[in-house]
């Protein structure tokens, strides 16, 4: 028995999580479920049952649906095709139909269960903080971004990210271990001192979950427990897929300068030395603010679009206490993009060239750290 719950759809009684996605399949086939014909007997000659294979029936399939029960019967395959005979339990006539509902109806109660560790992606996830016995980093998303909180605070990519959370997301079930384990075997499995810890917070569930990962199972070395927060069950899963998850969180750092489409782009500044400009948007053309002279719309973008590409060359320093000694505390230039129906613009701060190189130090608006900028920089 599945029912559906607040929480989804449940195996009965165990409440273990089923497979959503073969639960709807089935449901897909009753709207509606269509017979390929229908076999109706009369009152000089019912039909038989019996010669159908619906007495006694091979199998039955019920569902309650605002607040009714409705029960098909299933019984012989047809001599010629792929279709099998069934009947409503509350109706003497006797359909052909699609031998497919039969088929996936009759499996082991386990293969109704979900098999994924915890489903959530990129679009699902707010948070998500990974533990080891060495480490540990946090993600959170605000806004229309994701943020590095631990262990710094920084803008992280959002590819990296979802990539991240779909692996997660992506993590099978390869075994169903146990559906109610003792407390008191917990350390045995590992769980006292976790290999890692995973903590997810989806936008619509009432609050976070953590996935703890324990020791090696004895009999297979290539996988490892695990254990939801919110579940009793026991599971093992693929440990590769475990290590996939733990990485290095500055490889999650953002290393955009900017983020903009260049069609959302309504405002541009840039001083350089001594020199400033600035391109207004009006109408669907590029003008030079004040004057209002139009501008070459082809190299505007070609601007954009380099301005758009432009990927740090690495972080120097990420808390930095003096910012003279980088020529940032008086830029050399610095770079301003206005987006259309935003009112705080990107701005990047170009300082002073990094000996023996053809780079600059600089600093992304909002994010602490000195970086290495591009070469692209010097030419803008």
């Amino acid at each position: 028995v599945v029912e559906r719950t607040e929480r989804g759809w449940r195996l009965v009684p165990q409440g273990a999580r089923a497979d959503e996605s073969r639960i709807l399949g089935l449901l897909d086939q009753f709207s509606p479920l269509v017979a390929q014909r229908a076999l109706r007997g009369s009152p000089e000659q019912p039909l038989d049952d019996a010669a159908f294979g619906l007495s006694p029936e091979q199998g039955s399939l019920t569902l309650l649906a605002d607040g009714r029960s409705t029960t098909i019967l299933f019984g012989d395959q047809t001599p010629v095709g792929e279709e099998r005979y069934a009947k409503r339990a509350d109706r003497p006539e006797v359909y052909v139909i699609s031998g497919s509902l039969g088929d996936e109806s009759d499996v082991l109660p386990e293969q109704f269960r979900d098999p994924y560790l915890i489903p959530v992606t990129g679009w699902t996830a707010a948070a998500l903080a990974v533990a080891t016995q060495t480490s540990a980093f946090a993600l959170a998303h605000r806004g229309e971004a994701w943020w590095l909180t631990q262990p710094l605070e920084d803008r992280a990519d959002r590819n990296a990210v979802t990539t991240l959370v779909n692996r997660l997301g992506s993590l099978r079930i390869a075994r169903f271990m146990e559906d109610a384990p003792p407390v008191e075997r917990l350390a045995e499995w590992g769980f006292d001192h976790p290999k890692a810890e995973l903590r997810v917070t989806m936008t619509e569930a009432p609050g976070p979950v953590s996935v703890f990962f324990g020791k090696t199972l004895p009999d297979a070395p290539g996988m490892v427990y695990a254990k939801r927060s919110d579940e009793q069950a026991l599971y093992a899963v693929a440990a590769s897929d475990v290590d996939a998850l733990l990485i290095d969180p500055h490889g999650l750092r953002s290393k955009a300068c900017f983020e903009f489409f260049t069609s959302q782009v309504a405002k541009i500044e840039l001083q350089s030395g001594q020199t400033r400009w600035t391109a207004v948007k009006q109408d669907g053309q590029w003008k030079e603010e004040g004057p209002g002279t139009p501008l070459d719309a082809t190299r505007v973008e070609d601007f954009l679009n380099t301005a758009a590409d432009l990927r740090l060359g690495g972080f120097v320093e990420d808390a930095p206490a003096a910012l003279g000694r980088y020529g940032l505390d008086a830029p050399f230039g610095i770079l301003t993009i206005w987006i259309a129906g935003t009112d705080a613009p990107q701005r990047l701060l170009i300082g002073g060239p990094i000996e023996k190189t053809g780079n600059r130090y600089g600093r992304i608006e909002g994010r602490p750290a000195v970086v290495r900028l591009p070469e692209p920089v010097t030419t803008l």
